[in-house]
């Protein structure tokens, strides 16, 4: 219920910062970081990315888990078997004859996971990021140059007298 809210104020938040984006490409010295951002798999695209990644793997796991029923066990909740359990009366009486013990923290061994999914995570291969970020760094050469030549004929032109 409360995903939809999330996921429409993210998209609003993710539309300002494209915009942004598309605004700051005007300054070199922006461009230039978004270009390394991209190109070191920093940038907002890859944090999606990954993310998506984590999302898809958490229903997995979840499904290994319903899987494996163990949200119906007791397991989920203490490594203790049921029948150890005490009652609340049980334990009451108990602790009036002085003899409640309660057990140790590690007396009861681990839930076994060796069989859960793993979670893997792989990002594209530079060469592909490279490609995508070759619009900014052609951009970026071109802006450089641009500048480069409008000082140099400014220069030119400058009368020394």
């Amino acid at each position: 219920k409360k995903w939809a809210y999330q996921k429409d104020y993210l998209d609003n938040l993710d539309q300002q910062r494209s915009i942004a984006e598309i605004l700051s490409l005007l300054s070199p010295s922006e461009l230039f970081r978004l270009t390394c951002s991209e190109i070191c798999r920093t940038d907002v695209n890859s944090y999606y990315r990954y993310m998506n990644r984590t999302r898809e793997y958490r229903i997995d796991f979840i499904n290994y888990l319903k899987g494996k029923d163990i949200f119906a066990s007791f397991a989920y909740i203490t490594a203790q078997p049921p029948e150890n359990i005490l009652t609340r009366d049980e334990m009451k009486e108990a602790r009036k004859k002085g003899v409640y013990n309660p057990p140790e923290p590690n007396t009861y061994s681990y839930i076994d996971v060796s069989e859960a999914p793993v979670f893997q995570f792989k990002s594209q291969r530079i060469f592909s990021d490279i490609k995508f970020a070759l619009i900014k760094i052609s951009v970026l050469i071109v802006l450089s140059i641009v500048v480069f030549l409008i000082s140099y004929v400014s220069f030119i032109k400058y009368d020394v007298r």
